[in-house]
Formats: C-alpha cells, sequence, structure tokens
C-alpha cells in the first residue's frame, strides 16, 4: 500500500517497504536536438507531465532544484498534461509526449532499461512510502514470510533513522 505513515491501517501491521523519491523523467530522444534536456530551465521548452493523485510534485521539484540554486525561471506548472495514474504518465514520458516526474522506485526498471531517463541529479523524498500491510494472522504462514523475504531481498534497504 502507499501511504504516509504507520498507523493509518487500523488493525494491521505496517512494514514500511521503501521511501518514495520524485525526479523529473523523459524518453532518452529528449536529451537531443535543439530542444533538448540540459539543464533544469530547458524543462520550459516543453510539456510537463502530472498526476492528479499523486500528494506531491512539481512545485515540490521545482523547490527543492532552487534552494540548490539551479535556475528554473520560465517553467509552466499551469498547463500540464493531467494523468491519473502514475503508470499512464511514466508511458506518456517514454513515448516522448512531456516531461513526467518519475516517481521511484516505481520507475527504476525503466531507467535501468533505457526507455526513461533521469536528466538531473536531484531526487526529492516524499512524504510518501510504499508500505507492507496486513493482518496479524498473516504473520506466521510460510507463504506470506517467503513473499515478505522475497519484497525485501527486492527492494534497496531502507536508510537507518
Amino acid at each position: 500500500r502507499g501511504g504516509a505513515v504507520e498507523g493509518q491501517w487500523r488493525d494491521f501491521i505496517a512494514e514500511k517497504l521503501a521511501h518514495e523519491t520524485f525526479f523529473p523523467v523523459c524518453a532518452p530522444s529528449l536529451m537531443h536536438g535543439p530542444l533538448a534536456i540540459r539543464n533544469p530551465a530547458d524543462l520550459a521548452n516543453h510539456r510537463l507531465i502530472t498526476v492528479t493523485t499523486t500528494p506531491e510534485g512539481w512545485p515540490e521539484w521545482i523547490a527543492a532544484a532552487k534552494a540548490k540554486g539551479l535556475d528554473v525561471e520560465g517553467i509552466d506548472l499551469d498547463q500540464p498534461i493531467r494523468f491519473d495514474t502514475i503508470h499512464a504518465a511514466s508511458l506518456a514520458a517514454m513515448e516522448g509526449i512531456g516531461i513526467d516526474l518519475g516517481r521511484g522506485p516505481l520507475v527504476d526498471g525503466a531507467i535501468a532499461q533505457g526507455r526513461l531517463v533521469e536528466p538531473f541529479d536531484l531526487r526529492v523524498v516524499s512524504t510518501h512510502a510504499y508500505w507492507l500491510v496486513y493482518p496479524e494472522s498473516s504473520r506466521d504462514l510460510p507463504a506470506f514470510q517467503q513473499f515478505r523475504q522475497w519484497l525485501f531481498d527486492e527492494l534497496p534497504p531502507l536508510p537507518a533513522g
């Protein structure tokens, strides 16, 4: 499940699997040519993609870029291409329709496969995380234990603290 805090699933055990991060991603083709993306200000030359159901987005990423001293002048947040799912937004970015805010770890595989590129080295840690949520009665089931262990083996370790 996706959520912000551990206690939001009453009567269930919740274990944090991964923090979500968000960052610009685009088709590799947008990294070349006259409108190539080389720095954050170049985003002004492209349509931004937004997901209407996510708690954070472009304003937070742009604020983080500004805080790092990056030029983000001219980026238009008023006319994004809107999608209601993260998956649809990622597919649109893969097709070169616009620049999406990828959600790690969800787009990490597409980046590793070269279907998306991450043009900047700036990931913002979201208030949102991914959780394994289950009833107490599942804890000792062998199949559940195997599934749980597989999840933790597949995901990068959470930072300490």
